[in-house]
């Protein structure tokens, strides 16, 4: 497998709405690049990464938010988070690695989720999600917030992974 990296990118360029306080897997709907093979990324199961090879991988993860007013109090923030999640599960012992963000204000710095870094994948063919949570509740105990594409700026939500086992 000598020769160039296996890269793949998926994202997605529509809203999608994030219960409060649910794990939800994300839908993505284009692959943007994928120099590995095909059954890495699916239309057919766009929450679903197939890891084609075992061994180390770069994984950048990437999600954007919408920046409506946080009802929050200095002692309850807002969290938004997203997750890499194995073994198709969104469970929270199935998270390998992940990031947050508190805010007491909805601002661009809020709106943003983001991780890179390495991983393991033991075993080819391990499904994996990325996984988006947030807590803003109201003072009706729910509230929806939306993954975004702004105008001008990066996707909803995006996944890039180089294959580092054969460079």
């Amino acid at each position: 497998m000598a020769g160039l990296p296996s890269l793949l990118v998926v994202r997605t360029t529509t809203s999608a709405a994030i219960n409060d306080s649910a794990d939800t897997a994300v839908i993505f709907t284009a692959a943007t690049r994928n120099t590995g093979p095909a059954s890495w990324w699916s239309a057919v199961t766009p929450t679903n990464i197939v890891m084609p090879y075992a061994g180390p991988y770069f994984v950048s993860l990437h999600l954007t938010w919408d920046t409506v007013v946080d009802v929050v109090t200095p002692s309850n923030p807002s969290r938004k988070a997203l997750h890499f999640a194995n073994n198709n599960s969104i469970g929270s012992g199935d998270f390998q690695t992940g990031a947050g963000v508190d805010s007491l204000f909805a601002t661009t710095a809020s709106a943003y989720c983001q991780v890179a870094e390495i991983i393991n994948v033991t075993t080819p063919g391990d499904i994996w999600q990325l996984v988006a949570w947030h807590n803003d509740a109201d003072d009706s105990g729910t509230r929806t917030r939306t993954l975004t594409t702004r105008t001008g700026e990066v996707y909803a939500a995006m996944v890039g992974l180089v294959y580092l086992g054969d460079v």
